[in-house]
């Protein structure tokens, strides 16, 4: 059996919650024991129970939030996704890039960057001659991007999905097309589902991209 998985956020929980993805689930629970309220003690997800659920193949993302508007005299916690300038935003995604890159070298996941490599692993996992689980990294939310031609680092460094929003900067046709126009060039498709966590920016991307793509885009 294969079945792909298409949202997971693996380097989040390992980074918030100090989760080591390498143990069993019901270890991770012992060890964050029970009765907190920022999700631990429930882990769902770990690589071995992807292995034994086999799932050959995830995406999963990097997470960080700009938001230029919120209190920087709040309380800081350990899983705020939000910070007040998109720099502090690519340093976040750009750890956690790192750490399934780490995951890779250790020869618990095989990151997919192209059609050759996925055919390569889902074929290396059919045979039994991998249990790498495959991952495909995606950006939830464009915000680590500081400036549309960064599109470009960050694809030769693994990105190979983009969602444009999570309930962070607001999509304007300022600087929706010139990451949009980037990313399509790549050759890369950008889903739109989350771009309804974004003050109407659903409809408002969906027919900027739809115009963009009419012009020869």
């Amino acid at each position: 059996m294969l079945i792909v998985d298409g949202h997971l956020d693996l380097a989040l929980n390992a980074r918030c919650h100090e989760r080591d993805l390498r143990l069993e689930v019901t270890e991770i629970r012992r060890r964050e024991g029970r009765g907190v309220a920022d999700g631990r003690g429930i882990c769902m997800v770990s690589l071995p129970e992807l292995r034994r659920g086999e799932v050959a193949l995830v995406t999963s993302t990097v997470l960080a939030r700009c938001k230029p508007w919120i209190d920087l005299g709040r309380t800081i916690n350990r899983d705020d996704l939000d910070y007040p300038d998109a720099t502090m935003c690519y340093s976040v995604a750009q750890g956690e890039l790192a750490y399934y890159r780490l995951l890779e070298s250790l020869g618990e996941l095989c990151i997919i960057e192209s059609v050759t490599g996925l055919d390569r692993h889902i074929d290396s996992w059919v045979l039994g001659n991998t249990r790498a689980i495959g991952l495909i990294v995606t950006m939830e939310g464009a915000d680590p991007i500081v400036e549309p031609q960064q599109i470009h680092q960050w694809y030769r460094q693994g990105l190979r999905t983009l969602m444009l929003a999570h309930f962070g900067r607001k999509i304007t046709d300022e600087d929706f097309e010139p990451v949009a126009m980037r990313f399509i060039e790549l050759g890369r498709t950008i889903p739109m589902s989350e771009l309804v966590k974004t003050n109407n920016a659903f409809g408002e991307a969906a027919w900027q991209l739809e115009t963009f793509m009419d012009e020869g885009g």
